[in-house]
């Protein structure tokens, strides 16, 4: 694929609709030049739907329904932010596979607890400490705050946890842009 190829398979997502979305799953983006294939956004397929997925390894965000937003499955993107919005860039022949990131999906089983919480136009602050009061004195202090920061911006969401599990699933949707978005959050462990 050849340089004007790759500039129109690209997607530029302007300020607007769904925009704190895709700032969202960016934060997930590991920014380890070691660990380079996670510095990039990979689309996929679930449940017939086309899925952004990025992680850093102790977290990772999904956004849900991006076909119709000129995303192409299988494609691995760079990023980039300017004052107007996000550009994704396919990468031609990447250099290595994303990670099966579908394979740590997490599995709640019948003793999962779930619960609504309102994060829309709450402070970080407010959220964090909302989150891990929900979560309760065992579950919360090994969620790292500084991954829930992110949520703030966006509309409402469940929680969903079980006790003895590390980490936490926070989902939602947005009913102007029409995307479902994830976090997966993965516990700090004890040392």
């Amino acid at each position: 694929m050849n340089e004007e190829n790759e500039k129109k398979n690209s997607v530029y997502i302007s300020k607007g609709k769904g925009y704190e979305l895709f700032k969202f799953l960016l934060a997930a983006k590991s920014t380890n030049k070691y660990r380079y294939i996670l510095n990039r956004i990979y689309c996929d397929e679930s449940d017939n739907m086309g899925v952004l997925v990025a992680t850093d390894g102790k977290r990772m965000h999904i956004l849900y329904n991006v076909w119709s937003y000129g995303f192409q499955q299988g494609v691995q993107y760079m990023t980039s932010m300017d004052s107007h919005g996000i550009s994704f860039v396919p990468i031609v022949n990447p250099d290595g596979n994303f990670p099966n990131w579908k394979s740590v999906m997490p599995k709640f089983g019948d003793q999962s607890k779930e619960f609504n919480i309102e994060i829309d136009k709450k402070t970080k602050n407010l959220l964090i400490a909302n989150i891990s009061y929900i979560l309760g004195e065992n579950h919360a202090p090994k969620i790292n705050g500084e991954f829930l920061a992110p949520l703030s911006n966006l509309p409402e969401a469940k929680i969903r946890f079980e006790k003895d599990k590390d980490l936490i699933e926070v989902s939602g949707y947005d009913v102007v842009s029409l995307l479902d978005y994830k976090a997966i959050i993965i516990g700090m462990r004890d040392f």
